[in-house]
């Protein structure tokens, strides 16, 4: 492997983990916006409503 190809090998590496962090990221985000929902929600069909949005975020977390 040459020079040019370790570059291109690190830069690819590079940039898949940014994609993993800013997905993290960007699921982080919704969970707390959903938490935040929750909590602030009146009514137990809105309370479940809220909750079951809030597990299947968790459900969907990204893999590290």
């Amino acid at each position: 492997m040459n020079l040019g190809e370790q570059k291109w090998s690190k830069e690819a590496e590079m940039t898949e983990a940014w994609s993993k962090a800013a997905a993290h990221n960007e699921w982080k985000e919704k969970v707390v916006e959903a938490a935040r929902k929750w909590v602030k929600c009146k009514g137990r069909y809105h309370s479940e409503i809220n909750t079951k949005a809030l597990m299947e975020l968790f459900e969907q977390e990204p893999k590290p």
